[in-house]
């Protein structure tokens, strides 16, 4: 066993009995209220100062009954993914439903099968069903579901797409009426300040669809994962008095590969627009996000109140929330300016080894290796037609180009980035090396140029 599996493993351990603590510290000094259950309490200490702290935090703007979360998860990831978001960023709202493939209880809350009323035909005929005919029945058996989720990603994925029209539904059923409905994933994870201050300057009554708009083959679409808002209304014209709307859909579902299309086409078949609202819904996170102008200069990210992160691990949520909880003001929208300044841009350096820093928006490549996003040589300076030759060369390519602020290089592949992004470690892979760089000085430049105080709410 490598010392870096081991090392993996401590700060995975360490990270979530922090979480533990505070979660059981939480519900033993004032419970957590959900839809269905009430916490009960518990003999497990914690340091008071904590606590305080999160108190603090979550009722600097107090608990609204207006608004629902909804969070849409699999039996395969519920206790990698969701103990940890019930720890951290969903840890001060008053109302949770959960919904996965399977029903289950964790902790307080009851955990829905959202595919209970999909019909007997379509589980029996489709094999994406065959997942969760293996989760019933290691439920019925008393078998450990933990084993089977490890080797059954692909097959979750693929069961996924049929739960979210039947979770709008069943959603207004358990709680109909409310002014707003947020649905997000087991690892989206939701700043609660930027929702509560946006959700201010909206209004219920419209139609809202709002989501992180993304393309493929033609068809856009609200991306599941980086959640999705829905105002009252859009929820009761879809939902109310249509017994078994989603069903009609179920059909379409096993042509479909992506169920948030089909969320997208159902919701629009009811007079239901999406409107798109990134980068304050998102797939990024901190470690991914591209800070700054990015390859089409249109859209910078800096000013913007960020609402959600998609991809979060447990460990990163816990440093999220942490983060969150150190903020001198917490009812001061968290602009994604801040996420660099305080959280993430002290880990740039000028150069790191055995690490991946997203540099994508253009490559250079050796003479006769063509692939996307490659300059032709025709237009090529006389350092670019070099940039492939080494990590060196590869950097003063960059520094030539006053738009490019970092740059990776791998197997004679030289990557620029418009924008700076920190990414992530990265092993040599059977004899492949990586390398990344930041040019530290036009990054600062960069942001002395865009203070840009005020947030830019969409």
């Amino acid at each position: 066993m490598s010392l870096r599996f081991v090392s993996h493993h401590i700060l995975f351990a360490t990270v979530f009995t922090f979480c533990i603590v505070i979660l059981f510290t939480s519900y033993r000094l004032h419970g957590h209220p959900t839809t269905q259950t009430t916490a009960s309490s518990s003999s497990l200490a914690a340091p008071a100062k904590e606590v305080l702290q999160f108190d603090q935090y979550c009722n600097a703007i107090p608990p609204s009954k207006d608004i629902l979360i909804v969070v849409k998860t699999g039996a395969n990831e519920i206790h990698d993914k969701l103990s940890t978001q019930l720890l951290t960023s969903l840890r001060c709202y008053k109302d949770i439903l959960i919904f996965s493939d399977l029903e289950q209880q964790i902790g307080p809350f009851d955990v829905h099968d959202a595919l209970k009323n999909v019909s007997n035909a379509i589980k029996d005929q489709s094999l994406d069903f065959e997942f969760y005919r293996q989760l019933q029945d290691y439920k019925k058996n008393d078998q450990d579901i933990t084993t089977l989720g490890r080797n059954s990603s692909t097959a979750a994925w693929d069961l996924d797409k049929y739960k979210f029209l039947p979770m709008l539904e069943e959603t207004w059923k358990i709680q109909p009426h409310r002014k707003w409905y947020i649905f997000i994933e087991a690892d989206t994870y939701l700043v609660r300040t930027n929702l509560l201050l946006w959700l201010e300057r909206q209004d219920p009554s419209q139609l809202i669809y709002y989501g992180s708009p993304t393309s493929i083959n033609d068809k856009t679409f609200g991306h599941g994962g980086s959640g999705v808002v829905l105002s009252g209304a859009a929820l009761s014209r879809f939902a109310e008095n249509d017994t078994g709307i989603a069903a009609r859909y179920d059909d379409m579902l096993q042509s479909e590969k992506y169920g948030d299309y089909v969320l997208t086409k159902a919701l629009g078949d009811k007079g239901i627009a999406f409107t798109g609202r990134w980068p304050m819904l998102q797939a990024e996170k901190p470690s991914t996000i591209p800070f700054g102008p990015g390859p089409d200069s249109e859209v910078r990210h800096w000013r913007q109140p960020i609402v959600t992160m998609h991809h979060v691990t447990p460990e990163e949520a816990c440093a999220l929330w942490k983060f969150e909880q150190q903020r001198k003001n917490p009812k001061e929208p968290l602009l994604i300016r801040e996420l660099y300044q305080d959280m993430v841009g002290s880990k740039f350096y000028a150069e790191r080894e055995d690490w991946y820093n997203l540099s994508d928006d253009m490559f250079y490549r050796a003479p006769g290796v063509h692939n996307d996003r490659q300059k032709s040589p025709e237009d090529m300076s006389a350092l670019e037609r070099e940039a492939h030759l080494s990590f060196e060369h590869c950097g003063r390519a960059c520094e030539e180009q006053p738009r490019c602020f970092q740059y990776s290089y791998s197997n004679r592949e030289c990557g620029f980035s418009y924008s700076y992004r920190l990414g992530r470690k990265r092993y040599p892979e059977s004899g492949t090396t990586f390398m990344s760089g930041w040019n530290l000085v036009r990054i600062a430049q960069d942001q002395s140029e865009h203070s840009c105080p005020s947030p830019e709410w969409l």
